[in-house]
């Protein structure tokens, strides 16, 4: 039986072995991190605009994980999709720490992390609430009345809209401070 021919290896996946490894490594790692534009307005904006667009791509999945908390029969799933979503928010709060703002990105940063850590607060109360351990009537009604994620998630889609637009205007006016 013939071995399936694979194809050439990519300069990415190809071993750097020998005396210049090192060496070749750490121009390949220079390579790929273009430390010079990393610094620049358009490009922070840029990296807060991917942030946001995946927080707001996660709100549906913690939307719906957290209206499973008042379902009366699935709290074992409730408790796994609000943990999962509960990390996901939490990766994006750390990703957001990582960005160094400058003057014009600080309060859009400030608004960020206050969203997303209120995300974060809300989907730590629906676990809060599932996992409590008596199940009285008060618990019981709290639990049902866990709808989403509500007014938060409006105001990240309007904080994402004008970060966008800002940057959008940045663009436009060929701003390269």
């Amino acid at each position: 039986m013939p071995a399936a021919a694979l194809p050439p290896p990519t300069p990415r996946h190809v071993p750097l072995r020998g005396v210049f490894g090192g060496w070749a490594r750490a121009l390949h790692r220079r390579q790929r991190r273009p430390e010079a534009d990393a610094n620049t307005p358009q490009v922070r904006l840029a990296a807060l605009i991917a942030l946001l667009d995946d927080a707001v791509g996660a709100q549906t999945a913690a939307d719906q994980a957290i209206a499973v908390c008042g379902e009366p029969l699935l709290l074992v799933t409730a408790q796994q999709q609000v943990v999962r979503q509960t990390e996901v928010y939490h990766q994006l709060v750390v990703r957001l720490r990582a960005l160094n703002p400058d003057e014009t990105c600080a309060p859009l940063h400030r608004r960020a992390s206050r969203l997303l850590a209120f995300h974060e607060a809300l989907l730590q109360e629906a676990l809060s609430r599932v996992s409590a351990a008596p199940h009285g009537p008060a618990e019981e009604r709290a639990r049902q009345q866990l709808l989403g994620l509500g007014a938060p998630a409006d105001a990240l889609r309007r904080l994402r809209d004008e970060v966008s637009a800002l940057a959008d205007r940045s663009d436009a006016t060929g701003d390269r401070s």
